[in-house]
């Protein structure tokens, strides 16, 4: 990770690069106070407020601003870098990437008053997805894994005794695969479109069962990568080329 540096701005407490090799990603990351936000801040940044915040809580409005700030320096080096001052919310939420670009965000309360945003861009045949989640307590683990895992998932990971760590990092592999697939399947679909049949250091490995998803990728096994961002921090990449 590259070392952060800060602004004069109050509401941004630094800003990071990291590039992940294996992945051959390069990521740009705003470390935000929640604490300090306010709607003029838009203006300030030039990021168009979407009529859809006007009655979000400040912490949406914060962890928005912070992942379109990020996703602009994201998109800083490449050859559209000019189209990616606005990047828009589609039908599904998604970012609204300027043609010829892919990309993905993703963002992280650490606590009531700070957060972490992370943006990616790519090439337009590379289907992108990043996920940020904090790893579960032992007890929100048991509680929430029956909502995003099966009971084939849920015996794989007991065999690891680190249950709270890779059923969070399955909850964050499925959001990153969502992210990558969905703008262009151009539906929502459930945490059951993959299937998760082994783990290895780093890797979740799935096979895709989603009847979409499977024609768009054309490959039924595929491997989303895990990372420990931070201590209780989980980053997972999911990556996959299309025929441009």
């Amino acid at each position: 990770m590259a070392e952060p540096h800060s602004e004069p701005d109050v509401f941004i407490q630094s800003r990071f690069s990291m590039s992940i090799a294996t992945n051959s990603l390069h990521l740009q990351g705003v470390r935000f106070r929640i604490s300090h936000y306010s709607d003029a801040l838009y203006n300030q940044h030039q990021i168009h407020f979407p009529a859809s915040l006007n009655n979000a809580v400040i912490k949406r409005k914060a962890e928005f601003l912070a992942g379109r700030l990020a996703a602009r320096a994201a998109c800083s080096g490449c050859r559209y870098a000019e189209y990616c001052h606005q990047i828009g919310i589609g039908p599904l939420r998604a970012p609204v990437w300027p043609i010829g670009i892919s990309g993905s965000i993703t963002h992280c309360c650490l606590s009531a008053a700070e957060g972490i945003a992370l943006a990616t861009s790519g090439h337009q045949n590379e289907l992108l997805g990043i996920d940020l989640e904090k790893q579960m307590s032992v007890e929100m683990a048991a509680e929430l894994a029956g909502s995003f895992a099966s009971d084939e998932e849920l015996a794989l990971i007991r065999q690891t005794g680190q249950q709270a760590f890779y059923l969070t990092a399955l909850f964050s592999a499925k959001e990153s695969f969502f992210k990558a697939l969905s703008p262009l399947i151009g539906q929502y679909f459930d945490f059951d479109a993959i299937t998760l049949t082994s783990l290895s250091p780093g890797q979740l490995h799935f096979r895709v069962q989603h009847p979409e998803c499977l024609t768009l990728l054309t490959q039924s096994d595929i491997t989303i990568a895990c990372y420990e961002f931070e201590t209780d921090l989980l980053l997972t990449v999911a990556k996959f080329c299309i025929p441009a």
